[in-house]
């Protein structure tokens, strides 16, 4: 239903924006505002069995539940592996966390395709910040803004839209 989507859309939105502003003042992502988040993203779930089949229902719990698990599991380890190779800590475990949050909200596909957005705009934004001296290398950063943009981008349009956009721009480039 059209007005339950709004209701969610504005929950989703404070979330994240709540996440952002306080990661952005203290590097630190709210356990509280990541237990809501879980919660108002399984209640959706709960309230959209109603419109859906057994066969589809079953499905989406388990690509939601696969997908949660395997976004806070991707960012664990490209912390894991940054760290090992740069000695430094690069993507906390509340980022993780954000990112298995948003998996319930938006899907496996669309958790995935918030995260390149995510690491993408992190990266030209840390290169930016690089190449003008703002900051020194491996000066943290907050990635919760990062991600909930790309959640947001994503809960807006719609995964297939950005990978529409990225294989135009690729073809482009390869002509």
């Amino acid at each position: 239903p059209n007005e339950l989507a709004k209701i969610f859309s504005l929950v989703l939105f404070n979330i994240l924006f709540y996440i952002s502003l306080i990661d952005i003042k203290s590097l630190i992502i709210s356990s509280l505002a990541l237990k809501i988040g879980f919660l108002a993203g399984f209640t959706m779930f709960l309230l959209n069995i109603n419109y859906l089949e057994f066969n589809s229902t079953i499905r989406l719990f388990f690509d939601l539940l696969f997908s949660s698990t395997c976004s806070f599991l991707i960012i664990f380890f490209v912390n894991q592996i940054g760290e090992s190779l740069t000695g430094e800590n690069l993507v906390g475990i509340g980022d993780a966390k954000l990112a298995s949050m948003c998996a319930l909200w938006i899907g496996g596909r669309g958790v995935f395709s918030s995260l390149l957005l995510a690491f993408f705009a992190a990266g030209t934004f840390s290169f930016c910040r690089l190449f003008t001296k703002k900051v020194k290398r491996f000066e943290p950063i907050p990635f919760a803004p990062f991600i909930s943009g790309g959640v947001w981008c994503i809960w807006i349009t719609g995964s297939n839209w950005w990978w529409i956009k990225l294989q135009d721009l690729f073809g482009y480039l390869m002509v």
